[in-house]
């Protein structure tokens, strides 16, 4: 028995031509990373970015977060393909089938609660860090400014002339 009866040929066409793929597929992937995380993924660039490139600066920044849309459909998908699963499974086993469309439907969403635990305990957090961040960011409250007590000359009420005329609508 030789080195090649056990179905492992080390260079044959395909393998070279996979390699050579692999490779040129490696250098390409690392040169259009390159230029995302340069010319499209910076802050500073975001402003100049036209709404395709700012779309797809956002996506890849994370700065919303999609896996909740994709698990609400990941769920409702599974749930009705395994009742269907289960309306199939009833015509060779009854009792599986029945059990298949009550009980996967409130399994899978016991499974998926606990997943989207997950998904909003990190929403959550990143609300509080910008909520917290955002704090620093306040700016003074301006200067109060002194009121100017006036007379109205037609009804004689009492206003601030800051805030603007006579509350009773009379002209001034």
């Amino acid at each position: 028995m030789d080195f090649f009866s056990f179905g492992f040929i080390p260079f044959t066409d395909a393998n070279i031509w996979t390699t050579a793929l692999a490779i040129f597929f490696s250098l390409t992937a690392a040169a259009v990373a390159v230029l995302f995380l340069l010319l499209i993924m910076p802050e500073k660039k975001r402003k100049r970015q036209n709404k395709f490139f700012g779309f797809i600066s956002d996506f890849l920044n994370f700065k919303k977060s999609y896996i909740e849309k994709l698990l609400k459909a990941f769920y409702i998908f599974t749930t009705v393909f395994s009742i269907l699963m289960g309306l199939v499974e009833i015509w060779f086993d009854f009792v599986g089938g029945f059990f298949a469309i009550l009980i996967a439907p409130f399994a899978l969403r016991v499974v998926y609660e606990l997943v989207m635990l997950l998904v909003k305990h990190v929403r959550n957090t990143q609300d509080i860090r910008d909520k917290l961040c955002g704090a620093d960011k306040v700016e003074e409250p301006a200067e109060p400014v002194e009121p100017r007590i006036v007379f109205c000359s037609k009804c004689g009420t009492r206003y601030d002339a800051n805030q603007g005329g006579c509350p009773n609508g009379c002209e001034q």
